[in-house]
C-alpha cells in the first residue's frame, strides 16, 4: 500500500502528465506519464481495501471450508497490480483493473444481454462498455476511450483466435505483453 504511494510520489517527480503536452511530447512521455498517473488509483484503491479489511467486511470465506484454517479477504479486492501492468492481451485488463465494477458490469448488463446458449459478440461488448462510458458522466473522451476499449478487447480475442500456433512461443507471449502495456499506457 505504502509502495504504491511511494512510486507514485517519485515517478511523479519525473513523469508527469504536463510533459506529454509541452514542447510536442513524444510516445515515450505518454508511455511513461499514464504508467506514473495509474499509481494514485492503486494507491486509493489499496487504502479503500485495508479499510474494509480492518472493519471486518473483506472476509469472503475460508481457502477449505472444511478445515477453515486459512481466512479469505479478497472481498474489497478492486485493482490486481501485476495483473495490470502485465497483462498478457487487452481482454484481460478489465477483469483486473476496478475488479467490483467490473464484476457488477458483467453480471448486470453484459450477461444479460447475451442470450442463454448463445455465444457473446461484439455487441454484448460495446453495450457493457457504453454503459460503463455513462457511468463515469457524458464526457465525449470516456465516450470514445470505452468504444475504442471494446474495439481493443474485441480485437484482442481475434488475435488470440486468429495465430494459435504462435500463441505458444515465449517471443509472442513477450510481444503480446509488450503491446498490450503500451496499449493500456497509452489509453488508461
Amino acid at each position: 500500500m505504502a509502495s504504491s504511494q511511494c512510486c507514485y510520489v517519485f515517478l511523479k517527480l519525473f513523469f508527469s502528465l504536463s510533459r506529454c503536452t509541452m514542447n510536442g511530447g513524444s510516445g515515450e512521455d505518454s508511455v511513461t506519464s499514464t504508467f506514473t498517473a495509474r499509481w494514485k488509483y492503486y494507491f486509493i484503491w489499496s487504502i479503500s481495501e485495508a479499510s474494509i479489511i480492518i472493519s471486518g467486511l473483506g472476509f469472503s470465506g475460508w481457502t477449505d471450508e472444511n478445515t477453515q484454517t486459512k481466512a479469505k479477504w479478497d472481498r474489497a479486492k478492486n485493482v490486481d497490480i501485476l495483473g495490470v501492468e502485465l497483462a498478457k492481451s487487452a481482454v484481460q485488463i478489465p477483469l483486473v483493473w476496478n475488479i467490483q465494477v467490473s464484476t457488477w458490469l458483467r453480471h448486470y448488463v453484459y450477461e444479460r444481454i447475451v442470450k442463454p446458449g448463445k455465444t457473446a459478440g461484439f455487441f454484448p461488448l460495446l453495450a457493457t462498455q457504453t454503459v460503463s462510458a455513462m457511468w463515469h458522466g457524458l464526457y465525449p473522451g470516456y465516450i470514445i476511450f470505452f468504444v475504442q476499449s471494446a474495439l481493443m478487447i474485441d480485437g484482442s480475442k481475434g488475435m488470440m483466435l486468429l495465430s494459435p500456433f504462435n500463441f505458444h512461443s515465449r517471443f509472442y507471449q513477450y510481444l503480446e505483453t509488450c503491446f498490450t502495456f503500451c496499449f493500456s499506457s497509452h489509453f488508461t
